[in-house]
């Protein structure tokens, strides 16, 4: 999926743009596992609106096992955009949730999983 930042406006125009695809993906079991890129563009999204975005990266010692797919899904780590202690996900619909939140609501065993941050990097 390319996504030409300067079409996207807002985080609700995003979620519309790319929720449909990463439902489909996940509902085969087919995802192509590009949360990286979707975190930094969400990233953009909330830079350009202002804020301080971080990438959070999320880790478990044996597998992220996303709740909601029926354990067809599984990652070695998995990254999505966090602000003011929200998590930016589009597997969530609008508005976001707390990191905590995020984390106990969408993977198994959230008490083993680990969370690292970095700040966003804004291409210039």
């Amino acid at each position: 999926m390319v996504l030409v930042m300067s079409e996207l406006q807002t985080l609700n125009q995003y979620w519309a743009m790319t929720r449909p695809t990463i439902e489909e993906e996940y509902r085969f079991g087919t995802t192509t596992n590009y949360c990286r890129v979707v975190a930094e563009q969400i990233a953009q999204i909330l830079h350009g609106q202002g804020e301080t975005p971080q990438i959070a990266k999320l880790e478990h010692p044996l597998s992220l096992i996303p709740v909601m797919y029926e354990r067809r899904i599984r990652w070695q780590w998995h990254e999505v955009c966090a602000a003011q202690g929200l998590a930016f996900d589009p597997i969530h619909e609008l508005p976001p949730m707390t990191i905590e939140n995020y984390i106990t609501s969408t993977f198994m065993k959230p008490e083993l999983i680990r969370v690292s941050y970095r700040e966003y990097e804004p291409l210039e």
